[in-house]
């Protein structure tokens, strides 16, 4: 598992997720893609309203294709806080619907900014080394 947890003194975190889920939506990966490091490279809905992420996670050396499931969340072991009045979560699963990791990102405004909690649940089979950032 790894938090971040991240700070800003402007703006509104609690409208990042749906933000989010829009552009995955409509398929508008090209703010998705210019607003992340260069480790994500597909960020989008599928024709079977599949959400699909092709990225390299936590600094591994391979990239990982993963489909986010928002329905079935129990495999998922980070608690959510109730100080975090927004979340954004899923299950990662494999393209045979295993479940390989999660996300559990929470957000909240506060004083004229936001704070944001993104964690990631990384598979069992990620090495120690490549949980270590690259940047």
């Amino acid at each position: 598992m790894c938090s971040i947890e991240l700070t800003c003194n402007t703006g509104s975190g609690e409208v990042i997720p749906e933000w989010y889920e829009d552009a995955m939506t409509t398929n508008d990966e090209a703010p998705l893609i210019a607003g992340s490091c260069p480790d994500n490279y597909i960020l989008r809905t599928r024709a079977d309203g599949a959400q699909e992420v092709v990225e390299t996670t936590g600094g591994a050396p391979l990239a990982m294709r993963i489909f986010l499931d928002q329905s079935d969340l129990r495999t998922l072991t980070t608690s959510a806080d109730p100080a975090f009045p927004v979340q954004w979560v899923g299950v990662g699963r494999n393209g045979s619907g295993v479940p390989i990791g999660g996300i559990r990102h929470q957000f909240r405004d506060e004083g004229g900014g936001f704070h944001a909690r993104l964690t990631v649940e990384f598979p069992a089979a990620t090495p120690p080394g490549a949980l270590l950032s690259r940047h």
